[in-house]
Parts: structure tokens; sequence; C-alpha cells
């Protein structure tokens, strides 16, 4: 059923779920970050709060939290009446709406989060023919931001991807692990000047030190949910230009950003 009256909507956009992470303190930390948001915007009491899933080609997790699979001491999960999305309950009646989605690597090295399906696509295809496949899927196509993969070749390649695209047809994606020094990428400006989209997420690593991240960095906005299809409801609005969205959003400091990417370094060479 349709919510009675539009809420405050806090969704972060960009979640993964790995062995690595305790599905208690993962799902404690996500209510708490967006209990926190909600509380800025004097909202605490009456908000919703959404992880977008984007589980790359190995990922079980949503499949698994389906099937009840996972053992929670404070977390159940209740299906609605679509596929792709459910909702995880705690003892105090605390809700998230999970909601599946895909990460799909591109021939050219990068990434597109099918955001909202059910639906999969194996990796290595041309961005352009993923965006496609994503699209007809009636799914939201967004290219997240990734240290190193927005220059050179790769940034010439996105410039020329967005440019075939409408500011409403593909979004760009914005990540906590993204380091303050850097600055504010070009591609952002741009998006920035035609009205396209940025829509943060969290995107934790494979550490189990990153289970704190979901819900830290997101955006939201005011809408009705119907309880029963929260993906549709999700899906609807922010296909709608008229939704109004502000993000959230913190950049990483530099030790923790060295430390990460020595991290991953370190873990792609086992």
């Amino acid at each position: 059923m349709l919510s009675p009256s539009p809420r405050l909507i806090l969704c972060d956009s960009h979640v993964h779920f790995y062995d690595c992470f305790e599905l208690d303190n993962f799902l404690d930390s996500a209510w708490n970050n967006f209990y926190q948001q909600a509380k800025l915007q004097q909202k605490q009491h009456e908000f919703i709060a959404v992880l977008l899933l984007t589980e790359a080609k190995e990922d079980r997790w949503f499949l698994n939290l389906k099937e009840n699979k996972y053992q929670s001491d404070r977390w159940s999960f209740l299906h609605t009446d679509e596929a792709e999305s459910l909702y995880a309950v705690d003892k105090d009646d605390c809700r998230i709406l999970i909601i599946n989605g895909r990460q799909i690597v591109t021939s050219e090295n990068m990434e597109v989060l099918a955001l909202i399906t059910d639906g999969k696509l194996e990796d290595g295809k041309p961005m352009t023919r993923v965006i496609d496949w994503v699209k007809d899927n009636n799914a939201i196509p967004v290219i997240p931001w990734g240290f190193g993969k927005w220059w050179g070749n790769r940034g010439r390649v996105l410039s020329k991807v967005l440019e075939s695209y409408g500011s409403d047809e593909v979004l760009l994606g914005d990540n906590s692990g993204r380091p303050w020094f850097l600055g504010r990428p070009n591609h952002f400006k741009k998006a920035g000047s035609v009205q396209r989209r940025i829509l943060p997420g969290s995107d934790p690593l494979p550490f189990a030190s990153e289970s704190w991240r979901p819900g830290s960095v997101g955006f939201y906005f005011t809408a009705s949910l119907d309880d029963s299809f929260p993906a549709k409801s999700m899906r609807e609005s922010l296909k709608d230009a008229k939704t109004n969205i502000t993000n959230y959003m913190r950049c990483e400091r530099l030790l923790p950003f060295i430390r990460n990417q020595v991290a991953m370094q370190l873990r792609n060479r086992i």
C-alpha cells in the first residue's frame, strides 16, 4: 500500500555486502548512519532508509537474504510483492528497504551500475551496450567514479558516452572513497552544467573494517512509497525530473585513502 503521506527517503546508491562483513554490524551501521542524517533534517521519527545493492557477477547476498540463509540475532527479513526488494526489520521495528541491482564491468574496464533490477548481464561488453541493456530492463544506469578510471583514455571514452545520452538517461555516481585532495572531477562539473544527476553511494571495499560505511553518504528526497512495490516507487521517483534530490557526501581523508589503495593492490595480487 502507498504510504499515507510523503516522507523523507534516504538512500545509499552503491552498496556491496562481502563475506567478511558481519550481518548485524552491517545493518546496524546502515541504520545508525541513516538515522543521523535524518536527525539533521529533523525527520528522525519519520524517514525511510534505502540500500541500493550493486552486486557483482559472483555476489548472491540478496538471494541469500530472500532464502533466509543468514542467521541474525537482531534482524529479520520480509518479502514484498516484487522480486527485487525486501525489508530488513530489527527488534525495535527499525526498517531498511533493500533493493537489488548490479555492478557490471565493461570491456573498457569501467563500471556501470544497474540500479533497481533483478536482471543479470555478464561482464565484458562495451559500455554503450551495457547502458542500453540497463535501460531496456527499466533499470537506472549510473557510471560511478573510481580512482584513475576517469582519467586519460578512459576519461575520453566516458566523455564520449555521456555526449551520446541525454542527461536524464545516464547518471553519474560519487562515493565515499573519493579523496578530497583530488578535487571535484571534471565530469562532475560538466554534469552540473547539463543537469545530469550525481548519486552518491558508500561503495565499501572488501575489508571487515569497511562495514560501517553503508548509509554514511547518499542522497534524499521526499515522496510517497508503495510498501508492497517499493522498488517500483523508487524507480519512478528517480526517473522523474521533478523529484528534488539532495546529496549528502563526505570525501575520504588522505591516510585512509592511501591505506585502502595499498590494501586493494595487495589483495588483487593474491
